[in-house]
């Protein structure tokens, strides 16, 4: 027995061609729609924040804070 020629290839079975694919699929589907605002607008709010902190002068006592729980994950402190 010898196989067809397109046996395996894509849109060799009926039903399964390109076209019936297409039909199916919404035409955004395969795009991505950009939006660089909110992640724009979240940098911002977090620069802000941190300046802030700074400015409340909260920057050594968060060093502190790390360094502490560095040193406790690496068994010294």
């Amino acid at each position: 027995m010898s196989r067809p020629k397109n046996a395996g290839r894509r849109g060799s079975v009926p039903g399964q061609g390109r076209d019936v694919q297409a039909a199916i699929r919404p035409k955004d589907a395969g795009r991505q729609v950009s939006r660089p605002w909110p992640g724009i607008g979240l940098a911002a709010l977090g620069a802000l924040f941190m300046a802030f902190g700074i400015y409340r002068g909260e920057m050594p006592i968060v060093l502190q804070k790390a360094i502490n729980i560095c040193m406790e994950c690496i068994g010294i402190g």
